[in-house]
């Protein structure tokens, strides 16, 4: 029973990123001004995102996967529209597992298969949730090793191009440049600026 809970104390997200904004020192390297562009995008999120997460992901994966997974341009490095599924999100907070996902798609495929329709059309989703997996065993089993600045293994074909970690202090301008999306160079801009704006970026610009 949870009806004696007071909730009046809550804090709005304002209020909870505002030391943030008085803070003297970066905080993860980000700058102010990036912040603050973060929380006013998370603010124009549509107001049911706000409650009924777990019920509008469920609702918006059976959307994509019937009306758009079959036509989406996804070669384009777009994620606005319906060019993208958008499962990152709710797969990394786990408002959707990968089995859900996965039984839905082999659903409709079933369903496509009395049509006309290829059931091929959709089977992209499935094929990106093994790849996704993939990479999490991968990261298990190196451990630390997949952070070496040589990564796992040394790279046989350049063997003599020379590496190294710079600290955050020293790197802090360029670090800067990169996540406001300010480096001139067009495709990382225009990748940092899309995930600054939406919280989304095309897995071939990553």
């Amino acid at each position: 029973d949870v009806s004696d809970i007071n909730t009046d104390g809550i804090p709005t997200l304002e209020e909870l990123t505002q030391p943030l904004l008085d803070s003297q020192h970066p905080i993860l390297g980000l700058s102010k001004e990036l912040i603050h562009k973060l929380v006013q995008s998370a603010r124009a999120l549509p107001r049911e995102y706000n409650s009924n997460v777990e019920e509008i992901e469920h609702l918006q994966l059976k959307l994509f996967v019937r009306h758009h997974a079959a036509t989406a341009e996804r070669n384009l490095c777009d994620v606005s529209g319906s060019h993208s599924s958008k499962l990152s999100v709710p797969l990394a907070l786990g408002t959707l597992s990968p089995r859900q996902i996965y039984r839905y798609v082999k659903s409709e495929q079933e369903q496509l298969g009395n049509t006309t329709t290829s059931p091929d059309g959709i089977a992209w989703i499935i094929n990106h949730l093994e790849i996704r997996d993939y990479f999490l065993f991968e990261s298990f089993l190196n451990g630390k090793a997949a952070y070496n600045l040589q990564g796992r293994r040394p790279t046989a074909h350049k063997p003599n191009v020379q590496r190294e970690w710079l600290s955050l202090h020293d790197g802090q301008d360029a670090f800067t440049r990169w996540t406001s999306g300010k480096t001139n160079l067009p495709l990382v801009d225009a990748g940092m600026n899309e995930l600054i704006a939406t919280g989304y970026i095309s897995n071939r610009i990553r």
